[in-house]
């Protein structure tokens, strides 16, 4: 079955020549289980011969979607954008108001209102949207525009709970020449449309979900947006449109637009990632009033091939050795996972022990550990 989705030819904020800003950072959010991204390819159009310019096509959210990446019966799944009901299943609308209404009207303080509330929404996956939103500084994004999120009524899946879940939407916004500068930003985070939600509002009432926050912000800046990650992602995607953005913008919006132009516009994006981390790392401390020091946290892996470690909510994937820093308020929980035909060992350096998960403070500075893993015999 083939199935024609919409073409955009739209232009990316700062970076109107790039043309694939917003489908660069959903791919690059995309690492992040808890939230839906919308995945794309490049493709060039002719229309009866004549050249018509390079076009992203991408997923679109709708029942379908939701079906077919988490196996799902479409008739069975309620979907929200901005705000407003967009599949016809019955009762999606009050199903969503009823969300919001029991977290903006319950005091969250406590641990068993919090709880209630933490039944009818992924508090990891709003976490994670917000997050990258906010580190990306998306000043386009509100629950009511530019937000969609979805729940499944169907009973026997994984996602048989009824939370809403949060779909990454529309990021063309982000990345702006302003971003990283801290005079007079001090509060961005803070002013952010975002924080400014009432559900939002009042779920940072409850300190565990302050805890989370904060540090899924850090798990993001540390591996998802790392610069050692976007810097050869940007590079290839470059690659990839470079002679067609070139080619499309001579043709329909400047003739003089050439390679070295595209290149510099790139190299903004790329500026944008390569100081993000010093200036976003400071949020975290002015909004949440950590009191810390930001505290590096080296950790190797002596067989890549045997097995995987997490930190957080976040798996560092197959590499040998990698390095974060986060804020000595709170310690840290590292968790090894073996692949089939090894087993976990151990741990060694600043950290010891045979358990699978730790959790290690940083109040005394940084720290160095390496997960063991063996073959089995």
């Amino acid at each position: 079955e083939i199935r024609f989705l919409p073409l955009y030819l739209r232009l990316y904020g700062k970076a109107a020549g790039l043309k694939f800003l917003d489908a660069f950072l959903e791919e690059a959010a995309g690492c992040r289980d808890s939230v839906s991204v919308q995945r794309s390819k490049p493709c060039v159009v002719f229309l009866n011969g004549e050249y018509w310019g390079i076009y992203n096509i991408r997923e679109r959210y709708d029942e379908e979607y939701v079906g077919t990446r988490f196996q799902i019966d479409p008739d069975k799944v309620m979907l929200v954008k901005a705000g407003n009901a967009a599949t016809d299943l019955e009762g999606t609308a009050e199903a969503y108001q009823y969300m919001l209404d029991v977290i903006t009207e319950c005091d969250l303080v406590y641990e068993d209102t919090y709880a209630l509330a933490s039944g009818l929404a992924d508090m990891q996956s709003l976490i994670d949207y917000c997050c990258i939103n906010l580190y990306l500084d998306n000043r386009d994004v509100a629950f009511g525009y530019n937000t969609a999120m979805w729940r499944s009524v169907q009973e026997g899946t994984p996602y048989s709970d009824g939370k809403w879940r949060f779909m990454i939407y529309d990021l063309d916004e982000c990345a702006h020449p302003d971003s990283n500068r801290w005079d007079g930003r001090e509060k961005w985070m803070e002013e952010n449309a975002l924080f400014s939600e009432p559900a939002v509002r009042s779920l940072l009432d409850n300190e565990g979900f302050r805890r989370q926050f904060c540090i899924s912000f850090m798990d993001i800046a540390n591996t998802v947006f790392s610069y050692g990650r976007i810097h050869p992602m940007l590079e290839e995607w470059a690659g990839r449109y470079g002679v067609q953005v070139v080619k499309d913008h001579q043709c329909f919006f400047d003739g003089t637009y050439g390679m070295e132009d595209f290149e510099r516009e790139v190299a903004e994006l790329d500026s944008f990632f390569a100081g993000r981390f010093d200036f976003a790392m400071k949020s975290p401390a002015a909004a949440f009033g950590l009191s810390g020091e930001l505290t590096r946290v080296d950790i190797s892996v002596n067989r890549p091939e045997g097995g995987t470690v997490r930190i957080n909510t976040a798996s560092l994937g197959k590499c040998g050795r990698w390095e974060g820093y986060y804020y000595s308020d709170y310690p840290v929980s590292v968790s090894a996972h073996a692949e089939e035909g090894y087993h976990f060992a151990g741990w060694q350096g600043d950290a010891q022990g045979t358990e699978e998960e730790i959790s290690i403070p940083l109040e005394n500075g940084d720290v160095a550990i390496q997960a063991i893993f063996e073959k089995d015999e």
